[in-house]
């Protein structure tokens, strides 16, 4: 891959080198450079991988917590979710069964997935799509378009979502105006926040920048020059009515909006709705489509009930946009994963 950014490395995967011979164990570490290219919050990358005969186990790394804006560590165990059903989806492409446990170990609750390969058996279409769309999907901040027929496309995908056993609810009417709001009251509150500040501040980098994990100006659609002052004014100035005003804009032209949702609020929860959201994203991918995400309003303690009584669900987890991007940006920068095995 070409780019004029660093650590873009890990997204240059060559799936011909997979070893499609090898034994069950040397195909699951194989498989683990895939796994790094899942989403994340803030781009945090919070996973560990331990290999031991049989089996995968993605562990939470808790030293990678974003205190202000995810506390109760929700948003931190669905990106180790999202982690997990990735190293599936890499198995189930080359032909070998997975089996994903979620919090499988009462006594080990940093241990999030589960990943145990099985015997042999037939790659479908959707293995190859979904496989091709890991290093094809982003989080695309960007303006979203619509073809004709995209809302009942994205319906359908809806379906990988509610197969897993995540709730998913496409809002629509008096109800994207609600969201909006919701969306631009969140901003101000967060934004009001010093601490909340300070620690997105800490995890944008500017363009060039070697760190490789956190948030690229890019992909906020900053220039170089912007993507250097970025931080800096996110840490010194409370530009939560500007944000507000560009948050409710994008939420009310966006082609479609979605939340998941599950039925409990545990970290089991989390953890399935981080699979199950990769498999949607995957999938929109594989069209041709992108998401991102506007969770503020389920962050804020105060709105997420809102959120919940829009779709008659007591725990909204994630609220995405939905559309066809007009512009791809370059992807984010990965740890290598030799970095992240314990």
């Amino acid at each position: 891959m070409s780019s004029p950014y660093h650590g873009l490395d890990e997204w240059a995967l060559d799936p011909a080198a997979f070893p499609v011979n090898a034994s069950g164990d040397e195909q699951l570490r194989a498989a683990l450079p895939w796994a790094v290219l899942a989403p994340s919050g803030h781009n945090t990358q919070p996973w560990l991988f331990t290999v031991r005969p049989g089996l995968v186990d993605v562990l939470a790394d808790r030293s990678r917590r974003l205190s202000a804006v995810d506390p109760r560590d929700r948003e931190l165990t669905m990106g180790c979710g999202a982690a997990g059903a990735t190293l599936a989806v890499v198995l189930r492409r080359f032909g070998r069964a997975a089996h994903v446990e979620w919090t499988p170990d009462p006594g080990s609750p940093d241990v999030v997935a589960r990943i145990i390969p099985g015997g042999e058996r037939d790659v479908d279409d959707r293995d190859v799509r979904w496989f091709d769309a890991i290093r094809a999907r982003r989080t695309n901040r960007g303006p979203f378009t619509s073809e004709p027929d995209d809302l009942e496309r994205i319906e359908k995908a809806l379906e990988c979502v509610r197969d897993a056993g995540v709730g998913a609810a496409m809002l629509t009417g008096a109800a994207r105006d609600e969201v909006a709001d919701l969306v631009a009251d969140a901003d101000r509150r967060q934004m009001s926040d010093k601490a909340f500040r300070r620690e997105l501040a800490a995890w944008m980098h500017h363009n060039r920048s070697e760190e490789p994990d956190g948030i690229r100006g890019y992909s906020l659609g900053y220039s170089d020059l912007a993507s250097v002052a970025g931080p800096l004014i996110v840490r010194t100035f409370d530009v939560g009515r500007g944000q507000a005003a560009k948050d409710r804009e994008i939420a009310e032209g966006a082609p479609a909006l979605v939340v998941l949702h599950t039925d409990d609020d545990q970290p089991q929860d989390w953890a399935t709705c981080g699979g199950a959201l990769v498999h949607l994203l995957l999938e929109l991918a594989s069209q041709g489509m992108s998401a991102s995400y506007l969770n503020q309003p389920i962050e804020v303690d105060q709105l997420r009930p809102r959120v919940a009584d829009m779709v008659g669900q007591a725990h909204p987890q994630l609220l995405l946009r939905i559309g066809r991007p007009t512009t791809t940006p370059p992807p984010t920068a990965r740890i290598p994963v030799e970095a992240r095995l314990v």
